[in-house]
């Protein structure tokens, strides 16, 4: 969740500082990561939330990534939206 008292413009994702996907112009924001590309190890997944004036504020979680044993054929499971507040 993004809030703010001028209203949200969007919200940019990143995977370890690199933008993934275009900006999120519409609530909820959230993306889709399928780890199954990444090397096991731990990773940073950021969202910065854009008001409506350009003021900037950035949210992080870590994740370890552990695709040991995963089958390619599995669907990877919905990830959990990202929260801000």
């Amino acid at each position: 969740d993004a809030a703010d008292n001028v209203g949200i413009a969007g919200v940019q994702f990143q995977v370890e500082g690199v933008n993934y996907g275009p900006e999120d112009t519409t609530a909820p924001y959230s993306i889709v990561w399928d780890s199954r590309s990444a090397s096991n190890s731990g990773r940073g997944i950021s969202a910065i939330a854009r008001d409506n004036t350009g003021n900037l504020r950035m949210a992080t979680v870590n994740v370890l990534v552990m695709n040991v044993g995963v089958p390619s054929t599995i669907p990877p499971a919905r990830p959990k939206n990202l929260r801000m507040r």
